[in-house]
């Protein structure tokens, strides 16, 4: 995976990532996460969201922005950028660039999808440790690689 992912939110956003009601639809989240990549010879539609985790989401939403008062909801904004922006002649040649913004309810589903890899990720903090997971090459794998990296 290889996408730019940006998530957005006005000050009076802040309030709801401690607001309760988060378990409910973590779990319910979670749950169709785990439908949607646990059944590989099936397809499943991405369209097709289990009322339960709406319901959830809903009932989260609602009784946070019942809680602004109105000022406050007029300056509400949040929104998701996710692209692939390389701005390289390589990405614009053979990938092609895109991009794509989703403002309101739905882009909170990208924010939970950005916890969850967070979540399953293995950060480097070094080099050392960045070539135990993944070490050099060298010889003539080293050479092929330089060589098609100036070829692309």
């Amino acid at each position: 995976m290889h996408l730019k992912t940006n998530f957005f939110a006005s000050k009076e956003m802040q309030g709801l990532l401690a607001w309760g009601g988060w378990d409910d639809f973590i779990l319910n989240y979670l749950r169709y996460r785990g439908a949607q990549t646990g059944r590989k010879d099936v397809y499943v539609d991405v369209k097709d969201v289990p009322e339960e985790l709406n319901e959830a989401a809903n009932k989260l939403l609602a009784s946070y922005w019942d809680s602004l008062s109105d000022e406050e909801q007029q300056r509400v904004m949040y929104y998701l950028t996710v692209g692939s922006q390389n701005q390289c002649y390589r990405g614009i040649i053979m990938d092609g660039e895109v991009a794509v913004v989703v403002s309101g309810y739905y882009s909170l589903v990208g924010l939970i999808d950005m916890f969850h890899l967070a979540s399953l990720t293995t950060w480097v903090d070094d080099v050392q440790q960045l070539d135990e997971l993944l070490p050099p090459e060298s010889g003539w794998r080293r050479w092929l690689g330089r060589y098609i990296m100036k070829a692309l």
